[in-house]
């Protein structure tokens, strides 16, 4: 029984490492097309409620792509408590190292965010 608990618990927490990669590359993609968008407006001199309807569109989809990347960490982390209930220790990891407390990023998400940064630039 636990043999096959385990192997169920880690297919599960492979698919829930992917989803989240697979949420992460989508918001990365929309934030970069959000920012070409910018820059081709202006780049190309058009006027600044050019194409507003359209980047409004994007900006909901970013903002629902943002919604599901909240769920999908609130789902990982209820799985954890999950696991403890049904008998079970570690199933699956991702990065080495201590989880950093929320909303704390490690030096690799600080190197990630400089590099979106590049992309989009954060207006100071």
């Amino acid at each position: 029984m636990s043999d096959i608990r385990y192997n169920a618990a880690k297919t599960v927490a492979e698919q829930i490492q992917l989803a989240e990669q697979s949420i992460d590359r989508a918001l990365s993609d929309i934030y970069t097309l959000m920012a070409r968008m910018a820059d081709a407006r202006v780049m190309a001199k058009l006027p600044v409620r050019a194409g507003i309807e359209v980047l409004s569109e994007v900006h909901a989809a970013s903002a629902n792509a943002y919604e599901m990347r909240n769920r999908i960490v609130a789902a990982h982390r209820r799985f954890a408590v999950l696991k403890g209930r049904i008998g079970l220790g570690e199933v699956s990891f991702g990065e080495t190292g201590d989880t950093p407390a929320y909303g704390e990023m490690s030096d690799d998400a600080v190197v990630a965010a400089a590099r979106i940064e590049k992309i989009v630039p954060i207006a100071a």
